[in-house]
């Protein structure tokens, strides 16, 4: 069962507007850096859904 409302410590950030950098070449699945407004990057995952529900590993900072 998917979950519709995620915990609060995994916020819900619009990234639409961030500059790309870089395709993140390891794992199997498509990632891509992207620069964060006020500095540093973060690593784009995007949502995939399963069988069991979506994992939603949308994104990690690096800052």
């Amino acid at each position: 069962m998917p979950i519709t409302n995620p915990p609060e410590n995994f916020a819900i950030v619009d990234s639409s507007e961030w500059e790309f950098v870089a395709i993140e070449p390891s794992g199997a699945d498509a990632k891509q850096w992207l620069t964060v407004p006020g500095g540093g990057k973060a690593l784009f995952k995007p949502n995939r859904p399963r069988e069991s529900g979506e994992q939603g590993e949308d994104s990690m900072l690096d800052a």
